[in-house]
């Protein structure tokens, strides 16, 4: 039977648009909490998917994810992903799950691997590589949340979304979203920026690059509406966070911390 949830994987919806309908929750994770990490307002921010997972009958059996989002291309911290929960969700919930002080091993784990699959920047860690973990005094921590909770992690961390244990009556829904400085953003990305909204496109945690999820066969299989009709109309905020519209730049010679059009 066709499973009538839209997801991608694992109940986190990845398609039919779903980068862009939390748009105005992004402008305000921004403003409280990027801006302010950052030490700028000029932020670009991603079109990450969300997470809408159902309440369970039973365990789902489902094999662990536990992952890097950075491989060996780039050393050290890079990035800071953030969700926001939109429900409660206690330890035995789907909920957060990470190891804590994991990105200090990261290197020395993925030194093992295959160059090829020590650079990609989607990495699910083996039994053994998490028994390293272990022998480092690392474990896994489920990390439960109330409504409105935001969580910010390194890119560089070992984590996942732990399914729930058993039987739960509650929904998991959980918003991703990240904000890097928007002069990190490599200048042909503005072209691929426009493409991904005038396509509605959902990407990754990487608010510089554009890397769009796309469907499979099975996807193809269950018919479901478009949630637009249309490019949705963004406010100007949202057109500079996902590098719509670019942010004035005072003009050359003009003093660290002058406003557009300041004479040098």
């Amino acid at each position: 039977a066709v499973d009538p949830w839209p997801h991608a994987q694992r109940d986190m919806m990845q398609l039919h648009q779903a980068g862009w309908v939390f748009c105005d929750l992004r402008e305000r994770l921004a403003a409280r909490v990027f801006e302010g990490l950052y030490g700028t307002q000029e932020l670009h921010c991603s079109k990450d998917g969300f997470t809408c997972h159902r309440p369970t009958t039973e365990d789902l059996h489902r094999t662990p994810n536990d992952h890097f989002d950075q491989g060996l291309d780039m050393l050290g911290l890079h990035c800071v992903q953030g969700s926001v929960a939109l429900t409660d969700q206690d330890e035995r919930d789907g909920c957060f799950l990470c190891w804590p002080g994991s990105h200090e091993f990261r290197e020395e784990i993925l030194a093992g691997r295959r160059r090829a699959q020590a650079h990609q920047d989607f990495i699910m860690l083996t039994d053994a590589e998490k028994d390293v973990l272990r022998s480092r005094g690392l474990e896994a921590r489920r990390v439960p949340v109330g409504k409105g909770d935001v969580i910010l992690w390194r890119s560089d961390l070992c984590h996942c979304g732990a399914p729930p244990q058993g039987a739960r009556d509650t929904f998991r829904a959980v918003v991703y979203a990240c904000c890097l400085p928007a002069a990190l953003t490599p200048e042909e990305m503005y072209a691929e920026k426009l493409r991904a909204y005038e396509g509605l496109e959902t990407g990754s945690h990487w608010p510089t690059r554009e890397e769009w999820f796309q469907p499979r066969d099975k996807h193809a299989r269950l018919a479901v509406k478009a949630y637009y009709k249309a490019p949705p109309e963004l406010s100007l905020r949202q057109q500079e966070l996902h590098g719509l519209a670019r942010y004035a730049q005072a003009p050359p010679g003009a003093p660290p911390g002058a406003p557009p059009g300041a004479p040098p």
